[in-house]
């Protein structure tokens, strides 16, 4: 194997990254050198190259979603798990590493945990399989945040028990519609109005436009016609404005007298608004790292796998042509607002 690799490389913060010529890895005892065939582009991703959100070292690559082959395995991952050649996705432990550039998506090389990774059906691209990994690990803690179980059972039949997700259009909000649906939740959603239809068919008990002046009101009087209480919600998309409407629905349609929870996958800043009987909190997996593995390889391993080939990726994906070169021009486009459409760079 080659001893260096092309990557996307980040020099310093607030820098515009380039594609150079890096040190290809060995991988150490637990983790999987892994040859990138795809990955896909995420408001994190954005959010890391510009502001240097949860990046210590640099140089660094970004990047999260990974979709390729096994190229060797450390000497504590058992041969049997993950062969040479075995076609996994996983999600990037950059954000975890605090920018270790070994372990940053954006790049022709990677290193991944095994425990954060997992084979996928040969019926699956390359280019599919890399819209999953971020969306289904952060709806799972986006969900876990408003007050669902990490390995939660399903709820009794007949429930009156709801969820708000805003953004269920996005790649994170689908995800964590379909988490939600699967559980027994009733699902109100917000997204655009072209996408009601779609997200009814994946479990939404009801779907509203983000836009109308009049969501709140509407959301907090379907769920009262409905009987359900919604104690939770996920923002997967938004920014302050959004995140105090999602508040004020919820301290409407709580349970009186109790604490409504509701995650948001951006973080909060300490001006941000906030609304009596709400507690708003920024999703993030355990951090204690032999924690967050085992949580991590839940949700891909057990989760995830029992659900290859029911579960419906989300948005529709739309190719970049020209790898690694036009990776940086994707989280510009991603930056200024894209709706339904999911970038995917084939490496």
């Amino acid at each position: 194997m080659a001893k260096e690799h092309l990557a996307v490389i980040q020099q310093e913060r607030g820098a515009r990254p380039a594609v150079g010529h890096r040190p290809t890895p060995s991988p150490g005892p637990k983790d999987l050198l892994v040859q990138v065939k795809a990955v896909s582009l995420n408001p994190v991703d954005v959010y890391m190259r510009d502001v240097g959100f949860m990046l210590e070292h640099y140089p660094t690559v970004g990047g999260n979603d990974i979709a390729g082959v096994v190229v060797s395995a450390g000497s504590s991952v058992p041969a049997s798990d993950f062969p040479v050649g075995t076609r996994i996705l996983a999600c990037a432990a950059v954000f975890f590493k605090k920018g270790d550039p070994d372990y940053g998506s954006f790049q022709q090389y990677v290193l991944v945990p095994a425990k954060s990774a997992v084979r996928f059906p040969d019926e699956m691209t390359f280019t599919t399989a890399a819209t999953l990994p971020l969306s289904v690990l952060t709806a799972w803690t986006g969900l876990n945040g408003a007050g669902i179980p990490v390995r939660a059972s399903p709820l009794p039949s007949g429930s009156k028990e709801g969820l708000l997700i805003w953004g269920a259009g996005s790649s994170i909000g689908t995800a964590a519609l379909q988490v939600a649906a699967s559980l027994g939740y009733s699902v109100y959603v917000t997204a655009s109005s072209k996408q009601h239809s779609h997200l009814k068919k994946l479990g939404a008990t009801a779907a509203f436009d983000y836009r109308d002046d009049n969501v709140v009101e509407h959301i907090v009087q379907a769920a009262k016609h409905d009987g359900v209480i919604v104690q939770g919600g996920f923002k997967a998309v938004g920014d302050d404005e959004v995140l105090k409407k999602c508040m004020e629905i919820l301290n409407s349609t709580k349970k009186p007298d109790t604490v409504a929870r509701l995650a948001s996958s951006l973080p909060l800043m300490p001006d941000a608004p906030k609304v009596p009987g709400v507690e708003a909190v920024f999703i993030d997996p355990p951090e204690n790292e032999d924690e967050r593995l085992a949580y991590i390889n839940w949700v891909y391993g057990t989760w995830l796998k029992e659900r290859f080939g029911t579960y419906v990726p989300s948005q529709v994906i739309q190719l970049l042509d020209g790898g690694l070169e036009v990776i940086n021009d994707g989280l510009d486009k991603l930056a200024g607002g894209v709706s339904g459409t999911k970038f995917v760079v084939e490496i």
